[in-house]
């Protein structure tokens, strides 16, 4: 997993388009760390100079029994990511590009409770 300090970074599916970008607070990566084994879900691009902290599993896991709310934030952010999938797929069906990307800027920010 990586933690966002800087910059901007955008999730693309197999189909090239944007299903998401991530702003500073935000994490990629997490499904990893969450479901051993799974396939990507998506590729991550910087849109922009950014930096990023890298996440290892011994960390996060340190994370996640020391504080429940830092578990409780990344399932929030990965369940709204699968549910924004799910809307894109619905509305779209990856056959055109969606008309906006949704910003990591109306969750809340992890980084903050760290």
């Amino acid at each position: 997993m990586y933690a966002v300090l800087e910059g901007e970074l955008e999730g693309e599916r197999r189909t090239e388009q944007s299903v998401d970008r991530v702003e500073p607070g935000g994490v990629v990566g997490e499904p990893a760390l969450i479901h051993d084994g799974a396939p990507r879900s998506a590729t991550v691009r910087a849109t922009r100079d950014s930096v990023v902290v890298p996440v290892g599993e011994s960390e996060f896991l340190r994370h996640v029994h020391a504080t429940p709310f830092f578990a409780l934030q990344i399932l929030r952010i990965t369940a709204d990511r699968l549910k924004r999938t799910n809307e894109l797929i619905g509305r779209f069906g990856f056959r055109e590009r969606p008309p906006q990307s949704w910003s990591a800027g109306s969750r809340p920010s992890i980084l903050a409770r760290w």
